[in-house]
């Protein structure tokens, strides 16, 4: 950045810059993170209950038709 004579003779100087909070991003990281173990919890629980009931169905199949060696 160009240094302006007018300034530098008056002897101002620019503050140094503070430090950003970047808190809410964390927030939103963890939140996403969130939602994301949620859904896959959800979708565990649905594969495995729909497994159990194709086990089901198949063990119903095979008393009603019986079972050829």
């Amino acid at each position: 950045m160009a240094v302006l004579p007018r300034y530098r003779r008056l002897g101002v100087e620019a503050a140094a810059p503070t430090r950003i909070d970047y808190s809410p991003m964390r927030e939103f990281a963890g939140l996403g993170q969130a939602i994301s173990q949620n859904v896959d919890r959800m979708s565990d629980f649905v594969y495995r209950e729909q497994v159990r009931r194709a086990e089901m169905q198949g063990q119903e199949a095979v008393r009603e038709q019986g079972a050829l060696p």
